[in-house]
């Protein structure tokens, strides 16, 4: 499916870019029979597992998936799929590509994987990865320079963009993206993508449902993993494709609302994916419903993010009805 999308496909780039975002998580699993002597013990009744995955921003396909256990760190993680990953979007014609992290992936050693495969990077940093940039935060200036990066085995320039969010925090990013080719508002622009990866996991975790596991084990674990990431990246694509059909027909350009038509036939999908079953009948009914739940696009349009002492009590509970 993947190779099929992105063979000789000039549509959804950014400046010209495929973006990646790469980012992590962790799904809960019961604390059973072979489960924590794979995943690791870690409450009383429970084992996590580690999760990374890429994801193209710019139409939530999930391209390099990945589980493992906790102990293994989401870098480590991230920079094992990026060597396949990049060769294969240039197998598929896609030369140029841009990986899009939050600051759990700011390190020299990413950052320098990016630049011995020939690929461009984008990273949030913590103020303390550099003294120069701890120092212009602390004054509270914003800037967008070059900067070189010496370290004892290998050195690399890049460059570093601060602003400041609507809530007073730094936004500070460190790129391969020259200034001679893109403005400071142009990579703020790109960072602000990496949001689609996050939703990638809401929709997985939520709709999908990928923590109420079938069983007990190791096995059945990552049946269920990557029988849930097959199912999402064919939504993805099956959503995409409808999007364009309907936007082609229409003038005013709109999204489909993914979690009332997903909600309403999940089952269905489930069951024709796997049987192939009335395959007709269940895309009749896919196509109907796409066009009847549709949300307008808002490309400036955000939310406030709760403090951390705030958020560590509430859950959220989603329903589609």
């Amino acid at each position: 499916m993947i190779k099929d999308h992105y063979e000789d496909n000039p549509n959804y780039l950014w400046k010209g870019y495929r973006v990646f975002g790469g980012d992590g998580s962790t799904f809960q699993l019961p604390d059973e029979r072979n489960i924590p002597e794979f995943f690791g013990s870690h409450f009383k009744y429970l084992s996590l597992a580690r999760i990374v995955q890429y994801v193209e921003l710019t139409t939530d396909t999930i391209v390099a998936p990945c589980i493992a256990p906790y102990a293994i760190s989401e870098n480590v993680m991230a920079s094992g799929l990026l060597p396949d990953l990049v060769h294969r979007m240039r197998s598929y014609g896609q030369t140029q590509q841009l990986y899009v992290y939050d600051r759990g992936f700011a390190s020299h050693q990413l950052a320098m994987e990016h630049i011995e495969l020939g690929v461009d990077f984008l990273v949030r940093l913590p103020r303390n990865f550099n003294p120069k940039i701890e120092d212009i935060v602390n004054k509270r200036q914003e800037a967008d320079f070059k900067i070189e990066i010496n370290r004892s085995d290998k050195n690399y320039r890049a460059r570093v963009v601060i602003k400041y969010l609507s809530s007073g925090q730094p936004l500070i990013l460190l790129t391969s993206l020259s200034n001679e080719k893109f403005k400071t508002e142009e990579i703020v622009e790109a960072y602000r993508l990496r949001w689609r990866s996050e939703e990638s996991y809401k929709f997985q975790k939520f709709l999908l449902q990928l923590e109420n596991y079938t069983g007990r084990t190791v096995h059945t674990t990552l049946q269920d993993y990557w029988s849930g990431v097959f199912i999402a990246t064919a939504m993805s694509l099956f959503f995409l494709e409808k999007e364009e059909e309907i936007n082609k027909e229409e003038e005013k350009k709109t999204r489909i609302n993914k979690s009332v038509v997903f909600a309403s036939m999940r089952d269905e999908f489930l069951k024709a994916l796997l049987t192939g079953d009335q395959t007709d009948k269940i895309f009749k009914k896919f196509d109907k419903l796409c066009r009847r739940f549709r949300v307008p696009i808002r490309p400036n349009r955000s939310y406030p993010r709760l403090s951390n002492d705030t958020r560590r009590g509430r859950h959220i509970y989603r329903k589609c009805l």
